[in-house]
């Protein structure tokens, strides 16, 4: 009997851990050689982190460069060459180039004479690598002879300003989400402001007051709206005080009427050259449906009074701007001045309105009376020192300057695009965002705050002189005299790039 012998079958073992060597070797293979490349590169690495960041920080230098020329006497709004004032400037190890253009302007433009918005633009180049850095710079250019300009209030009253009723004042157009209102008294009870008026009207509203003014020169149902909202900017009672006496205005003041006066009662359009001379030496009387129309360009004079009559136009003819001095006193009742589209209801927000058209002047030397009211319609700059203005159920486009203003369930829009970036308004913003005159982590403390301050006041004295220097400084002497104030911000560039080149330069090692 034969017994049968059965064996396991063998599993090929042999074959699978040549295979997994094979893999393990090729693996190391590939990582030692990715090591080695990476040994190789390294350095050109290091060497790229370093020249991108050296070449950010002098494109930085750039920036402050251009802004301390800009802080100088120095001609660089007219002396330039097509917007560049430095080509290929030896700085910070660096090629530095900075080139110059008013943010303004559009389409882009280089600087020019009235330039005071600026878009900075710095590029340095290290061993052939580029790195450009870009900042708006604001120069604020205040002078003796600038406070005048109250263009960037809406409404500025020098002795009382009043606001009830369903009164509203709400941006035009250019204008920015906060609107001015200023007061030149810091006597008790200066400014009213009544509850719907506080409500709805001058939400997101600033008032500038006399740094003198005390907590009693807001009286009202509505005033503690600005009190709790902290909307109160205080200046320096020479600056706060400054600007409505120093108004464009006709010097010596006009007398007053002296001829006889000027009626219009026959309905339709009506050029005044064709019926008058631009001096009118009575009242000038405007009847229904009749449309007056100012020349442009010209400068028209009303020794009397001016009396609109209901449904009756003054206007400055189409496509230009005219300026109307009213010595005496003005009445406009369900009428129109300026250059305005009404919308189906004149209370309302007009279609279109042209408020840079018609400059509207009180030229009188004692107080008069400016009444406009039953749903009248006025685009025009009012400048109206020596007038009371009361408005009532009303739309005003433009701004507002009188001795006091009185406004009830009026609506004005302030049109922003005639503020000329001078003046009060812009002395405003200016302290307001003062922190940007240092980039340091907190801003400017109480005390540097004062001091940068102090030194606003002494330049905007009257009686100060500016020392003129030369179109370019002395051969190896820089620019001494910085009494020009700017604020500059730099532009963001997407991620923090300061602690990614501190991290670059970290990781590049000595030697690189």
């Amino acid at each position: 009997m034969t017994r049968s012998m059965h064996h396991p079958r063998s599993t090929p073992r042999r074959g699978i851990a040549l295979l997994l060597v094979l893999i393990t070797m090729a693996a190391a293979t590939t990582l030692v050689m990715g090591w080695l490349a990476v040994q190789d590169t390294s350095p050109l690495v290091g060497r790229n982190a370093v020249r991108t960041a050296e070449a950010r920080i002098a494109a930085l230098a750039g920036l402050e460069l251009a802004v301390a020329v800009m802080e100088t006497d120095a001609p660089w709004r007219t002396q330039h060459a097509d917007g560049w004032v430095l080509k290929n400037h030896d700085l910070a190890g660096a090629s530095v180039s900075v080139r110059l253009w008013d943010a303004l302007a559009d389409p882009a433009m280089p600087p020019n004479a009235g330039t005071t918005s600026v878009r900075v633009e710095a590029s340095a180049v290290i061993d052939g690598m580029t790195q450009t850095a870009t900042a708006q710079a604001t120069v604020h250019p205040f002078d003796g002879e600038s406070l005048g300009d109250l263009d960037g209030l809406a409404l500025f009253a020098d002795e009382a300003l009043r606001l009830s009723g369903t009164t509203r004042i709400r941006g035009w157009r250019h204008a920015s989400s906060r609107r001015l209102l200023g007061i030149g008294s810091s006597a008790p009870g200066s400014v009213v402001l009544h509850g719907a008026a506080i409500r709805h009207g001058t939400a997101g509203a600033d008032l500038v007051l006399p740094q003198s003014a005390g907590p009693n020169v807001l009286t009202g149902s509505g005033r503690g709206g600005l009190t709790r909202n902290q909307r109160q900017r205080p200046l320096p009672d020479m600056l706060g005080l400054f600007g409505l006496q120093r108004s464009s205005l006709p010097t010596p003041p006009l007398a007053g009427p002296t001829g006889e006066s000027l009626e219009l009662d026959d309905p339709g359009e009506v050029l005044l050259g064709d019926v008058s001379d631009l001096l009118i030496d009575g009242d000038l009387h405007v009847g229904e449906d009749v449309e007056l129309v100012l020349p442009a360009g010209e400068t028209v004079i009303v020794l009397g009074d001016l009396t609109l009559e209901p449904d009756a136009t003054v206007r400055a003819a189409h496509g230009g701007s005219a300026t109307l001095i009213v010595v005496g006193n003005l009445e406009v009742d369900h009428a129109t001045l300026g250059t305005v589209t009404p919308s189906r209801r004149r209370n309302s927000r007009p279609r279109t309105a042209v408020a840079a058209a018609l400059h509207l002047i009180a030229g009188g030397g004692s107080n008069a009376e400016w009444s406009i009211t039953d749903q009248s319609l006025v685009a025009a700059r009012i400048d109206a020192p020596m007038a009371d203005v009361i408005i009532e159920r009303s739309v005003i486009v433009g701004r507002i300057a009188a001795h006091s203003i009185d406004l009830e369930h009026t609506r004005l829009w302030y049109d922003g695009s005639l503020a000329t970036g001078a003046g009060l308004g812009a002395l405003v913003r200016t302290v307001d965002h003062m922190d940007l005159l240092d980039r340091r982590t907190g801003g400017l403390e109480a005390p540097a705050r004062a001091a940068v301050l102090e030194r606003l006041v002494a330049l905007t004295d009257s009686a100060n002189v500016r020392t003129s220097h030369p179109a370019s400084p002395p051969n190896g002497e820089a620019w001494l005299l910085r009494p020009v104030l700017v604020e500059a911000q730099m532009d963001q560039f997407g991620g923090d790039t300061d602690v990614w080149e501190a991290a670059a330069l970290a990781n590049a090692g000595e030697g690189f």
